[in-house]
């Protein structure tokens, strides 16, 4: 799949989804996205703006934010999350740095 139809949804890994069988999962689809991905709460890629407005190497640098903030703030073990991103085919997943904290400042 290529990076621009990517989209990439997953559920945290936290209390609030303890029983869940999609908690601390994460799955990279199309749009339009089938009704099993939908259950999941959370979503980035092909659903957002700046997503599409951008190019492959802006795609990674969101990517990036969306890794960081799945594995630092969502719970997702890192593992799960590059397993499931390495379907996007036009990006290099593996260089995706676990050690990058997710930027909450605000600014896009």
């Amino acid at each position: 799949m290529l990076a621009k139809d990517a989209l990439i949804v997953w559920t945290p890994n936290s209390d609030l989804y303890e029983g869940q069988a999609n908690r601390g999962k994460v799955v990279v689809t199309t749009m339009p996205e089938a009704p099993a991905s939908a259950a999941h709460p959370m979503s980035a890629g092909r659903s957002d703006h700046d997503w599409n407005e951008a190019d492959n190497a802006g795609r990674y640098n969101l990517l990036q934010q969306y890794f960081s903030s799945m594995i630092h703030d969502d719970g997702i073990d890192e593992h799960v999350a590059r397993q499931a991103l390495s379907v996007i085919e036009d990006i290099n997943t593996a260089t995706l740095s676990a050690e990058i904290l997710p930027d909450h400042s605000g600014n896009d």
